[in-house]
């Protein structure tokens, strides 16, 4: 699939991206459910699914051989989940997500887990992720999050942990991080990044953050 720069997601590669957007006729299912006196969708499931993604705007490229994507009706909504193995430039790393759609198909709140993450492979896949280069590093992300009725991110928390090293210019040697681990928070009101805890561990480096250490920007 393909995910354009207009955001909207095509099934195929190449000629075959002409198909229609998925996240409209998912968007036009959810609504037209139930309206012409008919049962209303209850759930739906694709399992077990080989998937390449391309995304134009990042210009990640991901593949998935084992995809699991569901919907299931819950107290008058719909909550959708994805369980994936995926490959980001070959390296493998897991991807667990759930949220709550509104009416219209688009996501209201969720939850996004991924295990395996590394900075270098994202480096080498796209250009739009070049920066991570020197940041040797596999990590495990948790985030909860809430979007506006724009898609536009509310306010979300987060919780990464993993170990590396840093190989940047500045430094005379790459430094080897044995363990790192940071929680926090955002706010869309007011910009404000807060950080709770920021834990580092190395033969080289070590430090510990604790608290709340806000961050505010216009």
């Amino acid at each position: 699939g393909v995910r354009s720069k207009e955001g909207v997601l095509r099934l195929g590669f190449g000629a075959q991206q002409g198909a229609p957007d998925i996240l409209q006729l998912l968007r036009t299912a959810l609504e037209n459910s139930g309206n012409t006196g008919g049962s209303t969708l209850q759930s739906f499931a694709i399992r077990n699914a080989r998937i390449a993604y391309s995304d134009e705007p990042t210009g990640l490229f991901i593949v998935s051989p084992d995809a699991t994507f569901a919907l299931q009706e819950s107290g008058g909504q719909l909550d959708a989940s994805l369980e994936a193995a995926i490959e980001i430039s070959g390296v493998p790393a897991r991807v667990a997500a759930s949220a709550r759609l509104r009416d219209n198909g688009m996501p209201e709140s969720g939850t996004l887990e991924v295990s395996g993450l590394s900075f270098a492979a994202l480096a080498e896949n796209s250009a739009e992720f070049a920066m991570l280069r020197p940041y040797e590093v596999e990590s495990d992300l948790a985030v909860k999050f809430e979007l506006g009725e724009d898609g536009a991110l509310v306010s979300s928390a987060f919780h990464v942990n993993g170990t590396g090293k840093l190989d940047l210019p500045e430094l005379d040697a790459p430094l080897a991080i044995d363990r790192f681990d940071l929680a926090g928070a955002y706010a869309h009101d007011g910009n404000r990044l807060a950080l709770d805890t920021l834990d580092i561990r190395g033969k080289e480096l070590s430090g510990n953050v604790s608290g709340a250490v806000a961050l505010d920007w216009d």
